[in-house]
């Protein structure tokens, strides 16, 4: 970012903003590029100090901005790599400025309602505008073609407050908060085109219960295998009035998935000796090189009177937690497109700006002091897996299957063959949602089938295998989905290269326990007999209802109810499953691991 002042009421029709944008089209001749000119320039970068931005290629000046003393917004970079656009407010008016990255030309357009610029791809700029009700509009400008800037004809909700961030292959990302209080986040296209994001964060609180205001710093982009545009959206939480208290967020927007993704950023929060309040500021985040995520943090421990910090330094994500990689306080980095870097280290106090050197060689060059802000062309990648590789936690199902990939639900071991060795099986969520088991077999065959039911994501990572008919082979357990007092299991039997699910009366069985119901299965053999019991403990006011249901395998191998009968226990204190049924929950059969 770029420090400014804030924004000035703006409180003018849509016509007073298509006057003032039409004033200007005179100069938009001027942004077309040179038939010659190449696509983009390598190693381009740009940087703001509090009286200069500067465009920069490698260690060499391209063009020097004067600021003349007034506060600019944040610098975008157009996605062929020749433009940096900003947001300027002088006394007279605010202005959209553009610098070209290759002849060192300022274009200014006057732009009052402007309050946040992105860039779409290619040379295609988008600007939010607001008007005395807040949020009220996108305008496109594409900078390689002489016409005026135009609105974004897209079907937006009414929002108080909104923000966009840069994308590439043709979107930004815009994050608003509507009327109830309630995020939204759309992919929107230059044609007006939308589509849902998923939910980010809910409300914070600092200590003494007050909610905090939201805020959205910036935004990384990169490129998935597939083509799809990520960000990692960097926001803050600042308290009230009257305290130092100061939260920060990372999360990752995925818009071809239609989900978000939140990084735990709770290594890098300062935990207090005593009763005091922390900061926590993400300054900016940034792609690497290698396609991983980092951050640029700033910690501090204040008590209403002092702070000590600030602290902490450069951090970078490994599976979905945040790991220090520098105690050096940093304004955050960018990786350039000839493969150099740009780097900005606070050398004394951070609010009088960074240093910033320029890492191409085998000598650091330095480039300049009191730098407030730093960006850069997005390097240019045809698409990495590795961008999503660090993401999530190779534990945590649910994450996994909000980014899209393959995981392993869970593993059992059983002879499923029926050749009296044990086999393996491994039950596999794929990016479609598809779920199949691959199987090993203790002769060294192997085998991957589909299994014929559906695994909702975010179910925990379990599979069981037991002889559940007593026909020699073992059945194979695995979680389908979540209810609110357990998890339903669905049981299923190998044969002639299919899994099946076990027929007959016993369907979907549930194990867990909940506020008012626990539930769980027990296997038993009676008289030679392999025994299925299902067990359902339901509170009532006085007393817990059991209720407990026994199956059979019959000839052709379905599950027949032959028992039902329900028993009554008094409540424990305060209403507690009582002591008699503490092994109800969960699953308790001979081979399989507990699941509660």
């Amino acid at each position: 970012m770029i420090r400014r002042r804030a924004d000035r009421d703006a409180r003018s029709s849509n016509q007073a903003r298509h006057l003032a944008v039409a004033g200007a089209v005179v100069l938009l001749g001027a942004f077309t590029h040179p038939s010659s000119a190449p696509r983009s320039d390598p190693g381009v970068y740009s940087y703001a100090t509090d009286d200069h931005v500067v465009v920069m290629r490698g260690d060499d000046v391209v063009t020097r901005w004067s600021t003349q003393g007034a506060a600019t917004g944040r610098m975008v970079w157009t996605d062929d790599g020749n433009h940096v656009a900003f947001l300027a407010e002088g006394d007279a008016a605010r202005e959209l400025v553009t610098l070209d990255a290759r002849s060192g030309a300022e274009r200014t357009l006057p732009c009052d309602t402007c309050a946040r610029v992105a860039a779409a791809g290619n040379d295609v700029l988008m600007v939010g505008t607001q008007d005395g009700d807040g949020f009220s509009g996108l305008l496109r400008l594409d900078l390689g073609r002489a016409t005026p800037p135009a609105d974004v004809p897209a079907d937006l909700p009414p929002l108080v407050d909104a923000a966009i961030f840069s994308g590439t292959n043709g979107e930004v990302l815009l994050q608003g908060v509507d009327r109830t209080g309630g995020e939204v986040h759309l992919r929107v296209r230059p044609d007006g085109t939308t589509s849902p994001v998923g939910t980010a964060t809910h409300a914070r609180r600092d200590r003494q219960g007050r909610t905090f205001l939201r805020e959205l710093v910036d935004a990384a982009v990169a490129v998935d295998h597939e083509g799809n545009t990520v960000y990692a959206v960097v926001g803050g939480f600042q308290a009230p009035q009257g305290s130092c208290e100061h939260a920060a967020e990372v999360f990752v927007a995925l818009p071809s998935r239609q989900s978000t993704v939140p990084t735990d950023l709770s290594g890098a929060t300062p935990v207090p000796d005593v009763d005091a309040a922390t900061s926590t500021t993400v300054l900016s985040a940034w792609w690497d090189h290698d396609d991983r995520l980092h951050a640029a943090v700033l910690a501090s421990v204040c008590d209403g009177e002092a702070s000590i910090g600030p602290t902490s330094g450069e951090w970078v994500l490994d599976h979905n937690r945040w790991t220090q990689v520098s105690t050096d306080l940093t304004l955050g980095s960018r990786s350039l497109r000839d493969g150099s870097e740009v780097v900005t280290r606070f050398t004394g106090d951070h609010w009088g700006g960074a240093d910033l050197v320029l890492e191409r060689g085998p000598e650091p060059t330095h480039i300049a002091d009191g730098v407030l802000s730093l960006a850069a062309p997005m390097p240019r990648r045809t698409g990495s897996d590795q961008v999503l590789e660090h993401l999530c936690d190779p534990r945590d199902a649910v994450c996994l299957a909000r980014v899209g990939r393959d995981y392993e639900a869970g593993s059992a071991t059983g002879d499923f063959d029926g050749d009296g060795a044990p086999d393996r099986a491994t039950v596999v969520r794929d990016q479609r949602g598809t779920t199949s088991v691959k199987l090993a077999f203790a002769g060294g065959r192997s085998e991957t089938v589909a299994l014929t039911a559906t695994v909702d994501q975010g179910v925990p990572h379990w599979a069981g295998a037991t002889d559940l008919t007593g026909d020699g082979r073992a059945e194979l357990l695995v979680p389908l989905g979540t209810k609110a007092n357990g998890v339903v299991l669905g049981l299923f039997r190998y044969a002639d290269g299919r899994l099946t699910e076990v027929q007959g009366d016993l369907t979907g069985p549930v194990v867990g326990a909940g506020a008012q119901e626990a539930s769980g299965i027990r296997c038993l053999e009676e008289d030679g007999r392999r025994l299925l019991r299902t067990r359902t403990a339901r509170t009532g006011s006085t007393e817990y209802v059991l209720r407990e249901v026994t199956y059979a395998a019959d000839e052709s191998g379905r599950l027949v109810r032959v028992t039902d009968e329900s028993f009554t226990f008094p409540t424990g204190a305060d209403g507690a499953l009582p002591p008699q049924l503490a092994d109800v929950p969960g699953v308790h059969c001979p081979g399989v691991p507990a699941l509660f």
